[in-house]
């Protein structure tokens, strides 16, 4: 029994990214999870978590043992679970934007791969009640620190300048120029991050303000200045050229992309195929070039759109 302690205490920490959240999840102090990941480190002979400034992030060889042991370990903790109420269908909460940009165009493959699963997709802004309502898990971007809820990291997002091809002709040889730009204000006050304040402060502001993603990311497609997009959100514009990007470097943002479910409630048979689907999809991303690592990098993709190619 004191190895499948471990194995769900490293499970845990794989999941959270953290040996406090895991800790919370498994009703024992940090140091309790700490020792215990140690203990199955001496035991296989490997180094299986490295500590990040993100947090706890996988080895290659935790990669490969989470992979092995994932769906053994789901499938004993609901064998041991007492009896489940009947279960509706798997309901996920998703964002809008999220839904349209990233999840709907991959959810085929899903469905493919696990015909038999029944699952429900709400879109909604507002972070759904997990513990209590019909939402059995959600998809959600932020810092990740909600009361309550089980958080397992996905990816990092991506900011860039973009911005339609009318409005870069337009500004001809002022594109170069970011001062220059019609800048749409940015809810989360990325500008600053992006060009910093002296930059912020010159820069041509646009009468209009706008504050969610989606509306950010039509006014820039329909010529009304340049936006900061957000990277998973303007993908399919920039593949379809409707939107261009007007600089060779990217840079990432302080929230995350996060899978979260109540800590409280039973896991739904259908969430860890949904949740195994979710990481294959962003390992898929990786090995395409979509998803990446570091602050400041070259884009993957779109190279022949960028304005200042380097």
């Amino acid at each position: 029994m004191k190895e499948i302690v471990h194995l769900q205490s490293f499970l845990a920490v794989a999941r959270t990214g953290s040996l406090t959240l895991a800790a919370e999840e498994l009703h024992v102090t940090p140091s309790a999870v700490s020792h215990r990941l140690r203990q199955l480190e001496q035991r296989l002979g490997a180094k299986l978590l490295r500590r990040t400034p993100h947090g706890m992030a996988l080895t290659s060889e935790g990669q490969q043992f989470k992979d092995r042991i994932s769906d053994p370990i789901e499938a004993i903790e609901m064998a041991l679970r007492p009896e489940k109420e009947q279960e509706g269908p798997l309901t996920v909460s998703v964002m809008p934007w999220f839904a349209s940009s990233w999840l709907m165009p991959r959810l085929k493959r899903f469905q493919l791969r696990c015909p038999d699963a029944r699952i429900r997709i709400e879109t909604s802004s507002q972070l759904s009640d997990l513990a209590h309502g019909h939402v059995t898990a959600a998809l959600r971007f932020g810092r990740g620190d909600w009361p309550d809820i089980e958080v397992e990291p996905l990816f990092d997002e991506w900011i860039i300048p973009v911005a339609s091809p009318d409005v870069v002709a337009q500004m001809g040889l002022n594109a170069q120029e970011p001062a220059r730009w019609p800048r749409l204000p940015d809810p989360d006050d990325l500008w600053s991050s992006w060009f910093g304040d002296e930059v912020v402060s010159e820069a041509m502001r646009s009468s209009i303000e706008l504050h969610d993603t989606s509306s950010l990311t039509e006014a820039a497609v329909n010529g009304m200045g340049v936006v900061l997009g957000r990277y998973t959100h303007v993908a399919p514009w920039l593949e379809r050229g409707d939107l261009v990007t007007l600089a060779s470097q990217w840079i990432r943002m302080p929230k995350r992309h996060y899978l979260v479910r109540s800590r409280h409630r039973p896991m739904h048979s259908c969430f860890p195929h949904f949740r195994r689907w979710l990481h294959d999809e962003v390992k898929r991303d990786r090995a395409d070039g979509v998803m990446f690592s570091g602050d400041l990098i070259q884009p993957p993709i779109m190279e022949d759109s960028s304005i200042n190619r380097r």
